[in-house]
């Protein structure tokens, strides 16, 4: 495997018969000095806070990284506004800690994922040390941060 899976250390039912688990798909590019990072299903508050400590703590020393983070296959939230909160403030001190700035694109283009990803924005955008972006269209989400298409995922490298 080139990228990094988590899965949810629980389920959530859905309808009878139905189990939601919620996959977080974190790719590496060190070339490009990329992270793309890719939510599926229902995006609750543990998500992300394990994706929030897997990248900012890979990205400490690292100047300049970009992330592309990628709601499209989200189909529920149920993260609050104090769940952002305190995933911005651990994000905040991890990067100040070691010096280290993000630029992060945010495609969501649900009214449910843009209106989560335009909280994230205004919180992580008071803190001087990330400047977020949030569009419902992937094409111009990618042209922020400088891209005109994602890599291939076979040229992803290991977080370490």
């Amino acid at each position: 495997m080139t990228g990094f899976l988590v899965r949810a250390r629980h389920l959530t039912l859905g309808k009878v018969g139905e189990v939601k688990v919620m996959a977080v798909e974190i790719l590496h590019f060190p070339v490009l000095g990329l992270r793309w990072v890719r939510y599926e299903g229902t995006l609750e508050a543990t998500d992300v806070f394990a994706t929030t400590q897997t990248v900012y703590v890979h990205v400490a020393g690292d100047l300049g990284w970009r992330s592309f983070v990628d709601l499209e296959a989200v189909t529920a939230v149920t993260v609050s506004f104090s769940h952002l909160h305190s995933a911005t403030t651990t994000a905040t001190a991890q990067l100040t800690a070691a010096g280290a700035r993000l630029r992060l694109s945010c495609h969501a283009p649900t009214d449910l994922t843009f209106g989560i990803a335009r909280m994230y924005q205004t919180m992580m955008g008071n803190t001087g040390v990330v400047e977020a972006y949030v569009s419902r269209d992937r094409d111009e989400a990618l042209r922020w941060l400088g891209l005109q298409a994602l890599p291939d995922r076979s040229e992803a490298a290991p977080l370490n």
